[in-house]
């Protein structure tokens, strides 16, 4: 984020898929966007969003530095 001539200049990386449509892969500038939503692509604003949902983590699948350390001792 930066502010060139007084305006702020926000870069965005988005996530989606390797095979999405070009207009999602390279989105056009959006320049002194209203105030509310703003369209981003591939999103229509007119349907509802997904609630987030939380991860679940399998702990017995972490390696700590400390136990790398210890393998490589052994």
């Amino acid at each position: 984020m930066e502010r060139i001539k007084g305006k702020l200049n926000l870069m965005l990386a988005l996530p989606h898929a390797a095979d999405a449509p070009g207009f999602a892969r390279f989105p056009v500038d959006i320049h002194s966007p209203v105030d509310g939503p703003v369209q981003l692509p591939g999103l229509d604003l007119a349907t509802e969003q997904q609630p987030a949902v939380n991860g679940i983590i399998d702990w017995s699948q972490v390696i700590t530095l400390e136990m790398k350390v210890t393998a490589a001792a052994e």
